[in-house]
């Protein structure tokens, strides 16, 4: 599948994503009162990747290919291309999304081991994406997290704390696209709506003369809340 790069300043590599991930799995399993099965790191270290993935990403058809082009080794093999190692790169290890918490869950890849980094299935990474998001980090994770982050703030007054529990819950740090958001506008609209909007909190919505000047289909994700 021929799929452009989306840019990536991800730590998902090297010393920093290491320590990153361990410190989630001792949060995570503080949280269960137990050891984390090896399926169940999977699916945690999954998930946090998605997470980060979402933060640069934003929209679910770009988280989907900086997946897709993690799994495929897309870079790798545009990179080296000349050298005929289509043939020869195998796909990364993703986990497959399944529920924790699970003590009995076992390591399942999404990619079966030994399929080449070039067949990797991109349908495939957006099923389990969305199962990820939707099951997991949207309906558990991301409230398990943002609670305990926003907890510190509050006791700390640490804002890096209030920063990162924004970051898991919405996306992002910015207030007006977390209100945006609260407000039901997805990312894929807000790059095209924020310069039109005044000011918007949990009270009103204010916009500019521009905004009316907007094709119809992208005033009605808002309109109804415009005072």
């Amino acid at each position: 599948m021929n799929q452009k790069f989306i840019s990536s300043n991800t730590i998902t590599n090297g010393d920093r994503w290491s320590k990153l991930v361990s410190l989630f799995d001792s949060f995570y399993a503080h949280y269960v009162k137990r050891e984390l099965s090896q399926g169940e790191r999977g699916v945690l270290h999954t998930a946090i990747r998605i997470l980060v993935w979402r933060v640069e990403a934003k929209t679910f058809k770009n988280m989907c290919q900086l997946r897709y082009q993690y799994v495929s080794r897309a870079k790798e093999r545009a990179l080296y291309k000349r050298r005929n190692v289509e043939n020869r790169l195998e796909a990364k290890f993703t986990a497959r999304y399944q529920e924790i918490p699970n003590k009995n869950c076992h390591s399942l890849p999404l990619v079966d081991r030994g399929i080449l980094a070039r067949d990797v299935d991109y349908d495939t990474i957006i099923y389990d994406t969305y199962d990820y998001l939707d099951k997991f980090i949207g309906f558990k994770l991301s409230d398990i997290l943002y609670a305990a982050f926003y907890k510190y703030f509050l006791q700390n007054g640490d804002d890096r704390a209030l920063t990162a529990a924004n970051y898991i819950k919405y996306g992002t740090n910015d207030n007006q696209e977390i209100w945006l958001l609260k407000y039901g506008v997805m990312f894929e609209d807000m790059t095209i709506l924020k310069p039109h909007i005044t000011s918007i909190n949990q009270n009103e919505l204010i916009v500019n003369q521009t905004f009316y000047q907007l094709p119809e289909d992208k005033r009605r994700a808002v309109e109804r809340f415009v005072n």
